[in-house]
C-alpha cells in the first residue's frame, strides 16, 4: 500500500521459489538498510585512514656538515702524589709516644712522633760544659801570648845596649809564636764545642719528629719502646693537595700531545677538564710509552695509585664529513638514516667511524650537505612523505 511518499511493507509471508521457502520481506529491507549505513561508515573509515596516510609525518632533521675533527684517545692514568714518601729520623733513640695514625691528616710541622729526650738533653749539657771551657782555653791561650809579647818587647829594647843578649831574644821569639799558635788552637777548640753545643741542641730538637708537609699517614713503622736508628724509616706520608695523572703514552702520538693538550675523564659521575702539564723525558722499553703529568685540582675524591680513565685529546685534524648521533638506526640490514629528498625518506646505508661529540665521522653513503631526519625516525617508513622542523643546522 501506498501512503504519499511512504512505502509501507506488510508483514506477510511470500513464497519465494528461488530462496527455497517462504521469508520475511520486512526484514529483508530492514536489514537492507543496515548493511547500506555499514558499508557508508565503512568507506568514510576507509577514506580518512587513507588521507591521514598521505599526510606527511612531522620530522626533525639536521644537516650533514663538515667538521673540524679533534680525536680523542682512550687511556688508563694513574693518580699519583707530586709530594710522598718516608719520613726518617736524624737521631738514634728509643720512641717515646707515636701521635699519630694510619689516615690520620696532618698539617706542616704537626708532631708524629717522640723520642725519648733524656740522653739528648744530657749531650746538650755536656755540650754546653765544652764549650765554656773552650772559652775559659782561649782566655787562657790569649793571656799567654799577650804574656810573651811583653817578654819579646822588652828583649827588642835592649837590642844595641850592654844588656842586650842575642838568645834572650831569640827565646822571647820563639814563646811569642808558640803562645800564638796556643791561642789559635784554643780557639778552633772554641768553634767545635761551639757545633758540638749547636749539633746536640739540632737532636734535642729532632728528637721530636715533625711532619715536613701537609698530608695524610700512610703508614707509621715503630711502635711505643722501640729503639730506633739514626736515619731510620719512621712515618710514610702522602701529600693529597698535589695529587697529579700520570699517563702512559704511546711514542706514536707523541708528536700530537704536549703540555697544553687537553684531557677529560669523570669523577663520581661528573667530568672534570684538565691540561698535560709536562711530558717525562724517560721512556718505558717494556710498553714503548712515555708519561706525561697532568696536576689534578684540590678537593677531588682521588687516592694515590687509584686508576682513572681518561680521554686525552690529541691534536686538531682535517675537516671529515659528520651527521648527528640521533639520525643512525641499527637495523637489520645494518646502519642506516633516512635522507630527506624532496620531502621523502630515503632509508640510506651509512658507514661511520670515530664519535666527535654529538656527531659521527661519517665514512660512506652520505655527502656534505645532505639532509638527515634525526627526530621521528624510528616511526618512519621507506618513500614516506615528511615535513622537517625547524633544521638543527649541523649542531
Amino acid at each position: 500500500m501506498f501512503f504519499g511518499n511512504k512505502f509501507l511493507v506488510a508483514r506477510q509471508k511470500v513464497a519465494a521459489p528461488i530462496f527455497g521457502g517462504p521469508f520475511d520481506v520486512g526484514h529483508i529491507f530492514k536489514d537492507f538498510w543496515k548493511m547500506r549505513t555499514f558499508l557508508l561508515s565503512l568507506a568514510l573509515f576507509v577514506s580518512m585512514h587513507a588521507h591521514a596516510q598521505e599526510r606527511a609525518a612531522l620530522v626533525g632533521v639536521d644537516l650533514v656538515v663538515m667538521t673540524k675533527v679533534q680525536e680523542e684517545l682512550p687511556l688508563i692514568a694513574n693518580v699519583v702524589a707530586n709530594q710522598s714518601g718516608e719520613i726518617s729520623t736524624n737521631v738514634a733513640g728509643q720512641i717515646q709516644d707515636v701521635l699519630v695514625r694510619v689516615g690520620d691528616e696532618v698539617k706542616k710541622d704537626d708532631v708524629l712522633l717522640v723520642i725519648d729526650p733524656q740522653i739528648l738533653k744530657l749531650n746538650v749539657e755536656l755540650s754546653r760544659g765544652q764549650l765554656e771551657e773552650a772559652e775559659a782555653a782561649v782566655e787562657v791561650a790569649r793571656a799567654s801570648k799577650a804574656q810573651a809579647q811583653r817578654f819579646y818587647d822588652r828583649a827588642l829594647k835592649l837590642k844595641g845596649s850592654s844588656g842586650f843578649s842575642s838568645a834572650r831574644l831569640e827565646d822571647a821569639t820563639d814563646a811569642l809564636a808558640s803562645s800564638a799558635a796556643a791561642l789559635l788552637r784554643a780557639k778552633a777548640g772554641l768553634i767545635r764545642a761551639q757545633a758540638g753545643l749547636e749539633l746536640s741542641g739540632k737532636n734535642l730538637r729532632d728528637g721530636v719528629i715533625r711532619a715536613p708537609f701537609d698530608g695524610v699517614v700512610y703508614q707509621v713503622m715503630p711502635i711505643t719502646g722501640t729503639f730506633v736508628n739514626r736515619g731510620q724509616a719512621v712515618v710514610v706520608m702522602v701529600d693529597k693537595t698535589t695529587l697529579e695523572l700520570e699517563i702512559p703514552l704511546p711514542n706514536r702520538y707523541l708528536d700530537q700531545v704536549g703540555p697544553g693538550s687537553s684531557l677529560r675523564f669523570m669523577v663520581q659521575g661528573k667530568e672534570i677538564i684538565s691540561n698535560i702539564d709536562r711530558v717525562v723525558p724517560r721512556e718505558d722499553p717494556r710498553t714503548r710509552a712515555r708519561a706525561v703529568r697532568a696536576t689534578l685540582e684540590p678537593g677531588l675524591d682521588l687516592v694515590e695509585g687509584q686508576s682513572v680513565q681518561v680521554m686525552l685529546v690529541l691534536a686538531s685534524g682535517e675537516p671529515q664529513i659528520t651527521m648527528s648521533k640521533d639520525a643512525l638506526i641499527d637495523g637489520p640490514q645494518g646502519k642506516i638514516v633516512f635522507k630527506v629528498v624532496d620531502n621523502v625518506a630515503q632509508p640510506t646505508k651509512v658507514k661511520v667511524g670515530a664519535s666527535v661529540n654529538n656527531r659521527f665521522v661519517v665514512l660512506d653513503g652520505l655527502q656534505e650537505g645532505d639532509v638527515v631526519v634525526v627526530r621521528g625516525n624510528e616511526r618512519l617508513r621507506p618513500g614516506q612523505k615528511v615535513q622537517p622542523l625547524d633544521q638543527e643546522g649541523g649542531s
